[in-house]
């Protein structure tokens, strides 16, 4: 196998669950993947055009909407809960302003910021905005826009604030929301002026902006160290009602549209890769737009619903990232355009709303997967490298972390891996067939704080009694510190591989970890902005804890 074969850089918001091992007896792996729909129970208000976040609690609010037929009345105030713990909905505060098309922006200290909108009976925008206080089930109004928006965008950045971009009335402009002075200012106006676009916050801050139904066949970065846009290469399609997702890999996968003509609708899909611009990958089977996208623990993408102008869905269909396919899963209950789509703490997918031949619904759905087993990383004796390693299925309890250090890494010499550990499981936990995906959630800091600014690689491989067969890469991670509390997630998908079969007596599965000096697809030494070390004292992989374990998992049938 070619240690060299990379994939790109590996995002480190999202901890990456992954489909790992089948029963023996009578089981595929389509069978395993096929995946799910039943009914949840239904909202309160038929919805379209609402906004669904979830909470630091776990439940999901969903508010706003319109409930008149083809969107033209009764724009919703309201504003209901759903606990995944019960399946249940319960009503919460209304909103001060009904609106249709707003955003809804979690902050980082539990408040959910509503903005924008329309009053769709007399058609009016609202500039407004209003906090949801999840504690109290109420709605106090903060500063108002500069510019009045609906269809717009509204992104968390890393230092706190929220960059609202573009929308109907909103031409190019965007601006800052500052949730420690409920203000609003406005920033650097886009290239170009986009209404029903998307935005995607990359890993390295900057926000990727995709499409859009004036100028769809183009996209742009907003940089929030300087508050200025510069265009990314446009070789892309023309989009609107597309749908825009951060893969595990720290890519962006954008699929479907409406067509430039508007009548009908467009089955391609590409990928954002921060390094190397686009790339066209495999078209959807249907042609679609205004779909829901959601990002599933196991590294895939689930589509479902949406239009092609014609008739409304009630197909799904995933996207695997490491054979840059789709393939057919399970159709939803109900056909639906527009619907919502949120990952649940528990894996599965709750779709809300959305209409059906111009009705807003108020049904829902949950997609389920297989059920998750984790496979945590376990170490014996001292906090501080323990010698034994081994791989378990039961969750940690301690809440200090143990960590492994790796040795020592140089960049001269040919930058040579540096072994942190190898962990093994249990044969009885391993019968079954690994599939052709798997992957790594693990969390890292450094040896030695001297070495902050240093970016590294972190590799896997995964072997059969000692025998090599899959392995793959995050490259160039940066952001890595000394301080245990502020220890970076870093998932690692793994490169195809062909089914191995594990007979759960004898064979044992093997994950070996190793890191150097980060570096490029050419293997030169990553620099940016700032520099990166020749020489670093080691990595830190941390584990057994309760904020930081580091596992990889299993989706089994039952």
């Amino acid at each position: 196998m070619n240690i060299n074969h990379r994939l790109p850089v590996i995002g480190t918001m999202l901890a990456l669950l992954l489909i790992l091992l089948l029963p023996c007896t009578g089981s595929t792996l389509a069978q395993a993947e096929a995946g799910t729909w039943s009914s949840a129970a239904s909202m309160h208000d038929p919805r379209e055009g609402h906004t669904a976040t979830l909470l630091s609690n776990g439940k999901l609010l969903i508010a706003g909407g319109c409930a008149g037929e083809n969107g033209n009345s009764l724009g919703l105030a309201s504003a209901e809960l759903y606990d995944p713990a019960t399946g249940t909905w319960t009503l919460t505060g209304s909103m001060t302003t009904a609106r249709v098309g707003p955003t809804a922006t979690l902050l980082p200290g539990g408040e959910v910021l509503v903005a924008g909108g329309i009053d769709v009976d007399q058609q009016i925008l609202w500039g407004s905005a209003e906090l949801y206080n999840p504690t109290t089930g109420s709605w106090t109004v903060t500063g108002s826009l500069n510019i009045a928006r609906h269809l717009h965008t509204a992104t968390l950045l890393p230092g706190g604030k929220i960059l609202v971009v573009g929308g109907s009335g909103g031409d190019a402009s965007a601006e800052l929301y500052d949730p420690a002075t409920g203000t609003w200012t406005l920033t650097g106006s886009m290239t170009t002026a986009r209404v029903e676009h998307t935005a995607t916050l990359l890993a390295s801050g900057k926000v990727l902006v995709v499409g859009g139904s004036r100028f769809g066949g183009s996209a742009e970065l907003y940089d929030p160290e300087t508050g200025t846009w510069a265009l990314t290469d446009s070789n892309i399609t023309a989009r609107t009602g597309h749908t825009a997702t951060l893969l595990s890999s720290g890519e962006v996968l954008v699929a479907g549209s409406v067509s430039p003509s508007r009548v009908s609708a467009v089955s391609s899909a590409e990928l954002y890769a921060p390094a190397n611009g686009w790339r066209l990958t495999g078209s959807m089977a249907a042609a679609r737009f205004y779909h829901t996208a959601a990002l599933l623990r196991s590294g895939e993408v689930l589509v479902a619903g949406g239009t092609n102008n014609a008739l409304n869905y009630a197909s799904a269909e995933l996207y695997n990232p490491a054979t840059r396919t789709w393939r057919p899963t399970a159709p939803m209950l109900s056909v639906r355009s527009r619907p919502t789509a949120s990952l649940l703490p528990d894996g599965r997918v709750l779709v809300t709303g959305g209409m059906d031949g111009g009705t807003p619904l108020a049904s829902a759905e949950l997609y389920t997967g297989s059920a998750p087993l984790f496979l945590y990383f376990h170490g014996s004796g001292s906090n501080a490298n323990p010698n034994t390693l081994f791989l378990d299925d039961i969750a940690p309890t301690a809440a200090t972390a143990k960590y492994k250090d790796s040795a020592s890494v140089h960049f001269s010499g040919g930058n040579p891996w540096a072994t942190i550990g190898t962990w093994a499981a249990e044969p009885a936990l391993t019968a079954g067939f690994l599939p052709t995906l798997s992957g790594l959630h693990a969390w890292v800091g450094l040896k030695n704080s001297d070495d902050i600014g240093t970016k590294f690689d972190l590799r896997a491989e995964l072997s059969k009694n000692g025998i090599l067969f899959a392995s793959g890469a995050a490259w160039c991670l940066t952001g890595i510190t000394r301080n245990a509390a502020l220890a970076k997630e870093v998932a690692v998908l793994l490169d195809p591989f062909q089914s191995v079969e594990f007979d759960g007596t004898t064979d044992t599965l093997s994950l070996k970890l190793l890191t150097r000096i980060g570096t490029n697809p050419d293997d030169t030494k990553c620099i940016d902005p700032g520099g990166s070390h020749n020489n670093a004292a080691g990595l830190r992989l941390y584990f057994d804890g309760v904020s930081n374990s580091s596992q990889f998992g299993a989706d089994l049938t039952p």
